[in-house]
């Protein structure tokens, strides 16, 4: 029988994932699939589990740069997802105990991803257990990790277009495109009272980056 390990974790929901399914079903699910295609450029022995709305991807500890594999990941993911379907991601990168085996997923650690993602990420961000806090590349790192105001970490899904990192035209093309997804979202958020912190919180982040990085 497996033992339980240890693992870091990334665990995420698709927000409006529902509508999309009701509106293409077929089409969808092909997107979805070769958006984790793309997203994932290196083997680096990750796991994916998937059940609708919800995504598990963990790597065992002790693979190095298994944390900052998974944060480069989530920031990939949520900058295809938003560009080319409009979707916000709401998620947590934490670390602890994991079983698997064809049927199974089990663990602590996946019990703690849950919990982050339902009750403290709270905004279409995915945040960072604060029990990560003292890791070396969420301490060091200055563009794929941010602070937020209530002290967690966040993943910068804009560092993309950090001209620093890519300073190209094809990143240019992109921006175009995903500045239109973000402002539909905002619109729609903004039809609803209920997301009002969630409009204000994406919103201040869009207008944040789009002053760092001296985009239009």
């Amino acid at each position: 029988m497996r033992k339980l390990n240890s693992y870091y974790i990334l665990y995420f929901d698709v927000l409006g994932y529902r509508n999309k399914i009701f509106s293409d079903e077929k089409g969808f699910l092909y997107a979805i699939k070769e958006l984790f295609r793309r997203s994932t450029e290196k083997n680096w022995n990750a796991i994916i589990r998937t059940f609708s709305d919800n995504v598990m991807v963990c790597i065992e500890d002790g693979y190095e740069g298994a944390l900052k594999f998974l944060c480069h990941y989530a920031s990939r993911i949520q900058e295809l997802i938003l560009r080319e379907h409009g979707l916000l991601l709401r998620g947590a990168i934490t670390k602890g105990n994991l079983y698997f085996d064809n049927q199974f997923v089990y663990g602590t650690g996946l019990v703690s991803a849950v919990e982050l993602e339902e009750k403290d990420a709270v905004y279409p961000r995915i945040i960072i257990d604060k029990k990560l806090d003292s890791e070396n590349y969420i301490r060091c790192s200055k563009h794929t990790v941010l602070a937020d105001n209530d002290r967690y970490h966040y993943i910068n899904f804009l560092n993309y277009y950090d001209p620093k990192i890519n300073p190209n035209g094809e990143r240019d093309k992109n921006w175009i495109q995903l500045s239109d997804s973000i402002r539909k979202a905002i619109d729609e958020m903004n039809q609803n009272s209920s997301l009002d912190k969630k409009r204000t919180w994406l919103s201040a982040y869009y207008t944040d980056i789009k002053s760092k990085y001296s985009l239009d």
